[in-house]
């Protein structure tokens, strides 16, 4: 797997976008996870670590993506987080759990 966070988006030959095979995504609630996105291209996998300039995000109510290519968590429970670029997609399960303090790093009542 080749792996770039520079890609030149407009001259390359996107084929495809996934997420890491079988993954989930984990957030919890207010606060983000990135969604590892990958976008494919004819020549092999590429990673893009910022968002895809124009990826439109889909999901419940439990989580959703933003414009920086991470997944805020908005309240506990279980989503699926969907991306299209460029009429391509690909879909990530989300797990949102209970908040964290930040002082004491346990979770916080609901």
């Amino acid at each position: 797997m080749k792996a770039r966070a520079d890609i030149d988006l407009d001259s390359a030959n996107i084929v495809g976008i996934e997420f890491p095979e079988g993954s989930t995504a984990y957030a919890n609630v207010n606060s983000e996870t990135s969604a590892g996105l990958y976008a494919v291209d004819s020549d092999g996998r590429y990673y893009v670590s910022s968002s895809l300039a124009g990826t439109q995000w889909t999901s419940a109510e439990f989580a959703r993506g933003n414009g920086n290519g991470c997944v805020p968590g908005l309240k506990e429970g279980t989503a699926t987080l969907t991306a299209s670029f460029r009429g391509l997609t690909a879909s990530v399960n989300v797990e949102v759990s209970a908040a964290i303090d930040e002082d004491t790093q346990e979770e916080l009542p609901p």
